[in-house]
């Protein structure tokens, strides 16, 4: 299964571990992608949950067969629409991975060999899975650009909604 075919599994995990320099993290996780699985790593301190990158990624997928993300890469469309940015570098800054030793990560992996591409980018990177990174707080919130008056809007059991808004939006930008 192909990771533009709207059934296709999305996986998200949280881990940590050391990220090296971005160029050798691109050059490993490029490695990892297989003819049916796409990986995007992100700075886990922007997710605001599961269903953040989720949400992204079936938004990303969808605009791409609706011809509506000029991106040839789909594991980029993933990270913009994460971001709630347009502009690519713009999207990186707020949630592309970091370099650094012990660092809080997420990844997620679009396609039929998602589960698998993960383990094996975990396994070589020696990354730790915990899911618990991905879990929602203010700080990152704030990350995304969500405003305070908007989470005392809503119970903070709803905050994570807030993330899913912010993505849907990316849509509407010009």
């Amino acid at each position: 299964m192909m990771p533009e075919d709207e059934d296709a599994p999305i996986v998200v995990r949280g881990y940590r571990g050391d990220a090296p320099p971005t160029p050798d993290l691109v050059a490993i996780v490029k490695a990892a992608h297989t003819r049916d699985t796409v990986i995007q790593i992100f700075d886990a301190a922007a997710v605001v949950g599961r269903d953040h990158l989720v949400h992204a990624a079936r938004l990303a997928r969808r605009a791409r067969a609706e011809g509506r993300h000029k991106s040839e890469d789909l594991a980029l469309a993933v990270l913009v629409y994460a971001s709630g940015e347009r502009q690519i570098a713009k999207a990186l800054a707020r949630m592309g991975a970091p370099e650094g030793r012990g660092l809080a990560l997420a990844a997620v992996a679009l396609g039929g060999g998602a589960e698998a591409a993960l383990d094996t980018l975990a396994t070589r990177l020696g990354w730790r899975r915990d899911d618990a990174v991905l879990e929602a707080s203010e700080a990152k919130l704030d990350r995304l650009g969500v405003e305070a008056s908007l989470r005392a809007a809503i119970p903070r059991g709803r905050w994570p909604d807030l993330a899913l808004e912010r993505v849907s939006l990316i849509d509407l930008q010009k």
